[in-house]
């Protein structure tokens, strides 16, 4: 089976080559400066009004907000493409270099400085892979697995991005998303002597156990750079925050007790990407697609604690740290509602790689008899939607 970093090397590959695929039969990309036309030596380079259709990464309302915000002009007119006559023999009919930079950098210094998409994000989380947890003591039989624990709901939490012009050229993107809570549970009922991490238990009359993920914050910053008309390059900071608690509630005729293990994962590193425009008609609706990977460190930490009610205290647990990745795919359209108002939605999907899992950790405590030690092999799937509103000015 591949690996999910090649998979996305693939893909990344694929966008790249729809894109130039799509631009084969393309005109050239005359900015809108409120001229009527050029004339060359070979004909005549006509700028087309702004309902003749906006290019990537040009229009104002372009359906991935990361290519949504690069040449508008105030006066509403974006950038548009045009086909453009054959050169004929003799001189080129291309402006030069200098008049051609002029006119790009006039463009561009009438375009809005600001756009910000203010939505919300959906997502589901994956179950945990199969692993066993606690098992009956001298028995190889399982009561608790990890796979126990399915994740069946979605949690949704806020979406927020901004882009600032900058004067000479691409775009700055932040972006914020985080607060994503899942929880999720099982009853085992009366278990006997079962064996949990390195303790034995014997006699017990109830277990159950809460499983609790959280998503808890993700920050980017990046740099935006066309690299043609409908792809574009992307490359920036991001930092990732992802917490778990895994607790089994055992009891007893006389006591109770919790073991209980917490788990933080923070993840650092730089990404790169692509913004790649998939279809466009001379409409207000556009699609794009979005791709964006990553290598980051990861400090990780599990803490490890059982708890009785007769009030004994066993702490346990590790640090350590991790080179994960961290891949996103997304596809998402927009309409364009008003000159500067656009109603957006998609679907996304994020893998990560190299973390401290609270289920694995407790696997490992039992199958090692130890819990001072750290696991990080871990790995999470988020999947979902997210829509919202963009507003430029």
């Amino acid at each position: 089976m591949a690996s999910p970093l090649r998979i996305f090397t693939g893909i990344f590959a694929l966008l790249w080559l729809a894109t130039q695929i799509a631009r084969a039969d393309d005109g050239a990309i005359v900015p809108a400066l409120g001229v009527s036309s050029y004339t060359g030596t070979a004909g005549q380079e006509t700028i087309a009004p702004a309902d003749s259709g906006a290019i990537f990464p040009a229009s104002s309302d372009s359906s991935e907000d990361e290519a949504a915000f690069n040449a508008v002009p105030e006066s509403g007119t974006p950038a548009v493409r045009v086909a453009q006559p054959p050169l004929a023999d003799g001189p080129s009919s291309d402006p030069g270099d200098g008049e051609r930079w002029l006119r790009t950098f006039s463009a561009a210094s009438s375009a809005p400085k600001w756009s910000v998409n203010v939505g919300a994000l959906i997502l589901e989380r994956s179950n945990p892979q199969p692993a066993q947890i606690i098992h009956p003591i001298g028995s190889t039989a399982t009561i608790s697995n990890a796979s126990d624990f399915s994740f069946n709901s979605v949690s949704a939490a806020p979406d927020i991005t901004v882009f600032r012009r900058l004067r000479w050229g691409g775009r700055l993107q932040f972006r914020y998303f985080g607060g994503f809570d899942w929880t999720t549970g099982a009853n085992y009922g009366a278990v006997g002597n079962v064996q949990i991490g390195s303790e034995p238990n014997f006699g017990a009359t109830g277990l159950t156990g809460t499983y609790v993920s959280q998503l808890s914050s993700n920050f980017e910053l990046n740099w935006v750079r066309p690299l043609g008309d409908r792809i574009a390059f992307l490359t920036g900071f991001r930092t990732l925050q992802v917490n778990e608690v895994l607790d089994y509630h055992i009891t007893f005729p006389a006591f109770n007790a919790d073991y209980t293990w917490k788990e933080a994962n923070q993840l650092y590193g730089g990404q790169f990407g692509c913004l790649a425009e998939l279809w466009r008609l001379n409409s207000r609706l556009s699609v794009t697609g979005t791709f964006k990977g990553g290598i980051y460190g990861n400090s990780a930490s599990n803490v490890y604690s059982l708890v009785t009610s007769t009030g004994a205290f066993i702490p346990g647990g590790a640090v350590g740290s991790q080179t994960s990745f961290v891949g996103e795919l997304g596809l998402n359209a927009a309409f364009r509602l008003t000159p500067h108002l656009s109603l957006y939605g998609g679907y996304q999907v994020m893998w990560v790689d190299g973390l401290a899992l609270a289920t694995d950790q407790a696997a490992a405590a039992t199958a090692k008899g130890t819990q001072n030690a750290i696991t990080t092999a871990g790995d999470l799937f988020y999947f979902g939607a997210r829509t919202g509103l963009r507003i430029t000015w």
